[in-house]
């Protein structure tokens, strides 16, 4: 119900945005402005709704400090800057919805969130033939901003989450020598992770794993799926595109 009234909501608001344009007459403008975007290609944006189930401590003033596990769905998007060849600056925000356990789910609150990608390394394996590929070491850093409820119930807490992840992308099958000129690749991923949550929760463990399988549709078009785990899983799909 809670995500029903959530996507409606969207949607009534475009049809409102829609609507009020008619006030101000049809968008029949030249094409030309002030400023124009010549290069997007240090930008990339993406999508991701994760599943996120962790063992915590309840600090809340309202509540008795209590040991208990939170479930917490994320509708979420993003956006990345490139700020060199290996640096990529992300902005994340979007929506959240708490559930604590044997209790009833809150409704979505908004959540934000920045980090930084760090690509430090990678090789080109050519030998032996069936393991062609790429080889490359990523470090992901993130801080996520979170909310739920009002008035003395509100509860707030971050989370800071850094991994390390090793990266082998297998190219597509296509007789090209150089796995940089192939469109099409699958990417196996695994490291280990840590995450830290503070605030009206605190979290139990904070070292953990991560491992995911992306699919990359065209050269900068993907799909994945990933995998956290820290004492419990957390799980999410994504889509992304880079310019």
């Amino acid at each position: 119900m809670n995500r029903t009234m959530w996507m409606s909501g969207i949607v009534a608001l475009c049809c409102g945005a829609a609507a009020m344009g008619g006030t101000s007459g049809p968008d029949v403008v030249p094409r030309d402005s002030y400023g124009k975007v010549e290069d997007l290609s240090l930008l990339s944006f993406g999508g991701t709704y994760q599943l996120q189930e962790r063992e915590v401590e309840v600090h809340h003033a309202e509540a008795e400090r209590e040991n208990t596990v939170i479930e917490v769905r994320h509708a979420l998007a993003h956006i990345g800057l490139d700020l060199t060849d290996w640096i990529t600056l992300m902005g994340t925000f979007g929506k959240n919805e708490l559930e604590v356990r044997g209790k009833e789910a809150e409704d979505y609150h908004d959540t934000w969130g920045a980090g930084l990608q760090l690509r430090l390394g990678s090789h080109d394996i050519a030998h032996p033939q069936m393991m062609k590929g790429h080889l490359s070491v990523v470090v992901n850093g993130q801080y996520m901003d979170y909310g739920s409820g009002d008035g003395a119930e509100r509860i707030d807490w971050d989370e800071w989450y850094i991994d390390m992840r090793l990266r082998y992308e297998l190219p597509a099958f296509d007789g090209k020598d150089d796995p940089e000129l192939l469109p099409y690749s699958t990417v196996f991923f695994l490291g280990p992770a840590a995450s830290d949550i503070d605030g009206d929760f605190i979290s139990h463990e904070n070292a953990g794993i991560v491992v995911g399988v992306a699919a990359f549709l065209t050269r900068d078009l993907s799909v994945s799926w990933e995998l956290q785990y820290f004492e419990k899983a957390t799980h999410g799909v994504s889509v992304g595109y880079h310019f």
